[in-house]
């Protein structure tokens, strides 16, 4: 695998990845396998370039473009993609490579955090609609406002491994005790939100089985022979699962939502400013 710099248009083969390298004011434009591995790919360029002594490589490593993620160097190109695009970009420094490499589970927590400053995601948020509670990568916490008297927030816990390529893996949440609430215990407010979004805008665990799960089995049933739901938009972001939820949530007055009353404020603010816990596991 060659590479070189080109001004022309590149055409990109439908089984290919179009592969952009940026060095200082140069860049590189290649029609790639999408199967070709980060480190690969880092030892051809080191080969090129002449920055591979005794097969080693030095003083060359690979940046996410526009990040400071490391990616792992058995991550392969097609899983640095964003969907539907097929580019791959990065940056090409010099130095030592970095001892906390990133794994391709960054790619999604940087977009996650992207989105969480954007317009949608702050708009909910200024409307009192959710608020994130805690993002520990790859679990989110965040709180949706309900319109029940007994407690005026619901907290979901969102498992984010595959976003934004799949629809997370909700679950519903005691935000006191940090515990995940099993199906037999799920409130209707929280059934109907399954019902609707199961299986092409969120995941829910479906164990243990039970009466709750069965009903849901049902609704979806029912659902697929009158119309079809909204499918998943992987170009979009994580508002598309929390305002299905929001309108679920504020039809019904359930008094059997698990209480956080610590959380029953929801001030109107900024994410700068949103007092939320926020750790890399």
């Amino acid at each position: 695998m060659s590479i070189s710099a080109s001004t022309k248009p590149v055409v990109v083969p439908k089984r290919n990845v179009l592969l952009i390298l940026s060095w200082g004011p140069f860049a590189w434009f290649r029609p790639t396998r999408p199967l070709v591995r980060v480190g690969e790919l880092r030892r051809q360029l080191a080969k090129e370039v002449g920055r591979l002594f005794d097969g080693d490589v030095v003083g060359l490593d690979f940046l996410i473009t526009g990040t400071d993620i490391v990616p792992d160097l058995l991550t392969p190109l097609s899983e640095l993609t964003h969907p539907p695009y097929r580019n791959v970009c990065l940056d090409v420094v010099g130095g030592a490579r970095s001892q906390a490499t990133a794994s391709i589970n960054s790619v999604g927590e940087h977009l996650l955090r992207r989105h969480l400053v954007e317009e949608r995601f702050q708009s909910g948020v200024d409307q009192q609609l959710w608020r994130l509670i805690e993002l520990r990568w790859p679990h989110a916490v965040v709180g949706i406002r309900t319109r029940s008297r007994a407690c005026s927030e619901m907290a979901l816990r969102l498992s984010l491994k595959k976003y934004p390529v799949a629809p997370p893996l909700v679950e519903l949440w005691n935000a006191q005790t940090r515990t995940v609430i099993e199906a037999p215990h799920w409130t209707e407010p929280f059934i109907r939100f399954a019902s609707e979004a199961y299986p092409r805008i969120a995941d829910f665990s479906t164990s243990p089985f039970c009466e709750n799960l069965l009903r849901i089995s049902t609704a979806i049933a029912s659902r697929a022979k009158s119309a079809e739901a909204d499918a998943w938009d992987v170009t979009g972001d994580l508002t598309q699962v929390l305002a299905r939820a929001s309108g679920c949530f504020r039809t019904f007055v359930d008094t059997s939502i698990p209480s956080n009353d610590q959380h029953e404020a929801m001030p109107r603010r900024r994410a700068s400013s949103l007092q939320v816990q926020i750790q890399h596991t």
